[in-house]
C-alpha cells in the first residue's frame, strides 16, 4: 500500500494476508529519505484464559 497524493512524501505499508491483512511494516520517507521505519519482527499468539 502507497501514498501517491504528494511526491516529496512518500508512505509505505505492508500487511500479511495470512495474518488478516495485519500491517507488519510502515515506512515513511521525504523525498525519498527514510524518516522512519517500523517493522513486526516477532508475533505470539497467547490463548485467552
Amino acid at each position: 500500500i502507497a501514498r501517491m497524493d504528494d511526491p516529496e512524501k512518500q508512505v509505505y505499508a505492508w500487511v500479511a494476508p495470512e495474518l488478516d491483512y495485519m500491517l507488519v511494516r510502515l515506512w515513511r520517507g521525504e523525498d525519498n529519505v527514510e524518516q522512519f521505519d517500523i517493522q513486526l519482527h516477532k508475533l505470539e499468539f497467547i490463548a485467552p484464559h
